[in-house]
C-alpha cells in the first residue's frame, strides 16, 4: 500500500467515526459502506489543483504533520474548515464522503464540522499572527497606550470661549496643540455651557478631550478646563477633582512608569485683591482639611491664570501687588512645594503674558507654571509665545521629560550634498567667500596682533 492509500484509508475511517460514533474501539475502527466502494471514493475526492473558488472547491495548507482544509458544504451557509493529524510521510490531503468533512484528529477539540475549531497552542509557540495588534487596538479604545516620556503642557487664557462668536477659538487651541504636539493644557475664561462642552468633544473626539469646570451660579463668566491629548496621554483614565468651581480645577493621569501618575492643576484667580488672598487660602484648606484615609494628591504642575505677581519686575510699570494676597500665594506655594519655572530658567529676564487694552499698555506676566523640583530639573524649553487667536493673554509652556530618557533637539542646519554639484550655488559660494576673505583682511589688526596678521 503506498502513501496515498494510507491518506485515503485514514480519512475513511475517520469519516466512519463521525457517521458511527458508536462503533469501533481500540485500534480498529468501522468504515462506511461508501467509503469501501472505490468508484464513489474516487469520484468524490477534491484537490486545489484545476478546481476553482465555486462549490466543491478545496484548499489545503501544509504545516509540518497539521493540515487545515477548507471545504464549502451544501448543506450548509458557511465553509467548512476541517484541521486533521496525518503522516508527514503521506501524499496530497483530499476530501471524501458525501459532506466532503473530515473527523478532528488525535488530540484535536471536537465539534461540528460546519465550526471553525480553535485548538489550543503548544508550550512555548508564539501567538497567531495579528493578536498583539489587536489587543493594542481595544487597548487604544480604552484610552489606554504606549505613554510618551517626554510632554508639552502650556496654558492660555482664551478670553471666552462659550459664545458663538468665540467657539472658533477651540479649533484654534486644538491645532496648536497639534502643531506643537502639546499633551497637556489649560484653559481659563472658558465660559462653557455643559451642551458646548459635549459638542467639543464629540467634534474633536478622535484627537483631544475637554475636561471643564464651571462656577454653580453663571456660565457666562469665569470657567477653567484642562485639554488632554488623544494621542499622548492616557486620557480615558484620569482622575479629577474640582477644589473651586470655574476657579481650580485638578487632574491625575497615567504615566510613563508603571504605576506612576502626574496631578495637574489649572488655575484662574480672581482678580480683585482680597478675593485673591481668599482663594489661595481656601485652596491650602482642600488639602489641610482632606481627611486622611482619602488624601488629596499633591500637583506636580501648578498653571493659569494667577491674577497677580510676586516680584515688581513682572509689572511694566513696574509695582508690587497687594502683600496678603502675594502672601498667602506663597504659603500655598510652599505648602505644596513648587517653584516658578520660567523665572528659575530665567532670573534675568523681563517677559510679560498679559497686556492691559488701555492707553498705557500696562503689562505683567500673570500667565506662570509652577512644578515641583523635580519636574523642573528634567525640563526645558519654557516659552512664552503669541496666541493665534483674540485674546489678551500670551502662550506659557514648557517641555518636560522622564529623568533618564534621550532627549533629542531640533540638530543643526546643514548643506545637502546634492547642492555642491549645483553650478550656480557653487559660483555664488565662491563670490561671498572671496568677499568675505577682502574684507577679514582690510580689518584692523587688535592690540597686541603682530601686523599684516588676521586676529
Amino acid at each position: 500500500m503506498n502513501a496515498q492509500n494510507i491518506t485515503t484509508g485514514t480519512q475513511n475511517e475517520a469519516a466512519a467515526q463521525l457517521e458511527h460514533p458508536g462503533q469501533g474501539g481500540g485500534g480498529a475502527s468501522a468504515v462506511s459502506p461508501a467509503a469501501n466502494d472505490p468508484s464513489r471514493r474516487s469520484g468524490n475526492r477534491q484537490t486545489t489543483r484545476g478546481r476553482g473558488r465555486g462549490r466543491g472547491a478545496g484548499r489545503t495548507q501544509r504545516g509540518g504533520a497539521r493540515r487545515i482544509t477548507d471545504f464549502f458544504d451544501p448543506s450548509q451557509t458557511r465553509n467548512t474548515r476541517v484541521e486533521t493529524v496525518v503522516p508527514e510521510t503521506t501524499g496530497t490531503t483530499r476530501a471524501d464522503g458525501p459532506n466532503n468533512t473530515q473527523a478532528p484528529g488525535d488530540g484535536e477539540a471536537p465539534g461540528a464540522a460546519n465550526d471553525h475549531a480553535t485548538y489550543p497552542l503548544p508550550a512555548g509557540a508564539p501567538p497567531p499572527p495579528g493578536t498583539g495588534r489587536m489587543r493594542n487596538m481595544r487597548e487604544l479604545a480604552k484610552g489606554k497606550k504606549r505613554l510618551r516620556s517626554n510632554i508639552h503642557i502650556a496654558s492660555i487664557n482664551m478670553r471666552g470661549g462659550g459664545s458663538a462668536a468665540t467657539l472658533g477659538k477651540w479649533r484654534t487651541i486644538h491645532q496648536t496643540m497639534k502643531r506643537r504636539r502639546i499633551g497637556i493644557m489649560a484653559v481659563q475664561e472658558t465660559h462653557l455651557k455643559d451642551a458646548d462642552l459635549d459638542r467639543l468633544n464629540n467634534t474633536h473626539k478622535r484627537t483631544v478631550h475637554i475636561i471643564n469646570s464651571n462656577p454653580t451660579d453663571k456660565t457666562n463668566a469665569n470657567g477653567v478646563a484642562i485639554i488632554l491629548n488623544k494621542n499622548l496621554t492616557a486620557w480615558a483614565e484620569h482622575e479629577k477633582w474640582v477644589l473651586c468651581p470655574g476657579r481650580a480645577l485638578m487632574v491625575k493621569i497615567p504615566w510613563k512608569k508603571a504605576g506612576a501618575s502626574k496631578v495637574v492643576l489649572a488655575i484662574y484667580a480672581p482678580n480683585a485683591p482680597n478675593e485673591n488672598a481668599a482663594f489661595w487660602k481656601l485652596l491650602k484648606k482642600k488639602w489641610t482639611d482632606a481627611p486622611r484615609d482619602s488624601p488629596l494628591p499633591l500637583p506636580d504642575v501648578m498653571l493659569g491664570d494667577f491674577n497677580l505677581v510676586e516680584d515688581s519686575a513682572d509689572r511694566l510699570p513696574s509695582h508690587s501687588d497687594n502683600a496678603q494676597a502675594v502672601e498667602a500665594l506663597r504659603d500655598l506655594k510652599k505648602y505644596l512645594k513648587l517653584i516658578d519655572g520660567w523665572r528659575t530658567e530665567n532670573p534675568d529676564e523681563m517677559a510679560y503674558t498679559y497686556t492691559q487694552v488701555t492707553p498705557s499698555q500696562a503689562q505683567s506676566r500673570i500667565d506662570r507654571i509652577y512644578t515641583t523640583h523635580k519636574i523642573y530639573q528634567t525640563s526645558r524649553d519654557w516659552e512664552i509665545y503669541q496666541s493665534a487667536f483674540l485674546t489678551d493673554h500670551k502662550f506659557v509652556a514648557f517641555h518636560y521629560f522622564d529623568p533618564g530618557v534621550q532627549v533629542h533637539g531640533n540638530g543643526r542646519w546643514t548643506v545637502p550634498h546634492y547642492i555642491t554639484k549645483d553650478s550656480t550655488f557653487i559660483k555664488t559660494a565662491r563670490k561671498i567667500v572671496a568677499e568675505t576673505v577682502e574684507k577679514m583682511k582690510e580689518k584692523t589688526p587688535g592690540a597686541g596682533s603682530p601686523p599684516g596678521r588676521i586676529r
